[in-house]
């Protein structure tokens, strides 16, 4: 990688991880890429970036995409998913693209089973996973190249996947493990059509998983753990705390909570990042968005994790 280093927002989804990100982007030291890992399809799918360009024109992604595209003889306009960064194109419902999505589940099926019998470095061996690391990390390093930073922010999530880079990036790579009370994350999902038994069962397959294999491989100096409910009610420190934890300075938390949109070159995440203003404001309790129903099937299958993460 070039010399930037990498921070990763690693959460589950609904959890906060656009808003977290933004706010980042904010501070002078640091640039917000989005979800890397989606860079891809929205690119196939031509969704703007942040800024309102087409990614392909946006100067803070233009250089590094030809830069790529020279030295690796790719083309993204014809053939996004030619230099793949680790996600499945999902454009088309058809047999085979199903066959894929069972393949992909698979496959990380396999790599956690891997990483859970202590052998996460052999993960790098599998040709998919070999692949995506130097992908991504030649993207960070052409867009760190263009980017006056010390840090591109990475909100791809997705817990695997960030471990793989970590590994092979030790030392300028640092984890922001973001965490959301499960019941405000269930509400989320519920609330965009999604089953009770799924909401519940990603969300706590998703700590559970993750935190096991942290404790493993990730080293204390290299995570830091913020809940999104502290980003919410107390913004200014918990952002301070972020810019301690990054070596980076901290004078910055009024700039990162009043940014110029415009100056956002991000890709994935939600619609959020196309808002004039971000709203930070507490968290909806729950308890309004969940019926007892709802809340006991939470309890029974949940409550464990949830308290682990601190909630009562």
């Amino acid at each position: 990688m070039s010399s930037n280093k990498v921070a990763y927002i690693c959460s589950s989804a609904h959890a906060g991880s656009t808003i977290l990100e933004l706010l980042l982007s904010g501070h002078p030291e640091m640039s917000g890429l989005g979800e890397v890992l989606y860079l891809n399809a929205d690119l196939e799918r031509q969704v703007p970036c942040a800024c309102g360009m087409a990614l392909y024109e946006c100067n803070s992604w233009h250089g590094a995409l030809r830069q790529i595209e020279k030295t690796r003889m790719v083309d993204f306009s014809s053939s996004p998913f030619e230099f793949w960064l680790g996600e499945i194109n999902y454009k088309n419902v058809d047999w085979y693209n199903s066959y894929r999505k069972v393949r992909h589940h698979f496959r990380n099926a396999l790599e956690f089973l891997i990483y859970r019998l202590g052998l996460g470095g052999a993960a790098h061996y599998f040709p998919y996973v070999g692949k995506s690391v130097r992908n991504v990390s030649l993207l960070y390093e052409a867009l760190g190249n263009l980017r006056d930073v010390s840090f591109l922010i990475d909100s791809s999530k997705r817990y695997l996947h960030g471990l793989n880079l970590y590994l092979q990036n030790k030392g300028s790579f640092k984890f922001v493990y973001l965490i959301r009370d499960g019941r405000s994350v269930m509400a989320s999902h519920l609330k965009r059509g999604h089953s009770l038994k799924n909401s519940v069962y990603n969300w706590k397959n998703f700590y559970d998983r993750s935190q096991s294999l942290f404790s493993k491989y990730v080293s204390d100096e290299d995570v830091i753990f913020i809940k999104f409910e502290d980003l919410c009610t107390k913004p200014e420190s918990t952002l301070e705390k972020i810019c301690v934890f990054l070596g980076v300075s901290t004078t910055y938390t009024y700039d990162m909570l009043n940014m110029d949109r415009d100056e956002l070159h991000t890709v994935g995440g939600n619609w959020t990042k196309f808002d004039n203003q971000i709203k930070l404001r507490p968290p909806r309790d729950w308890s309004e968005l969940l019926n007892k129903d709802q809340e006991n099937y939470f309890n029974e299958h949940a409550l464990t994790t949830n308290v682990k993460l601190g909630y009562g």
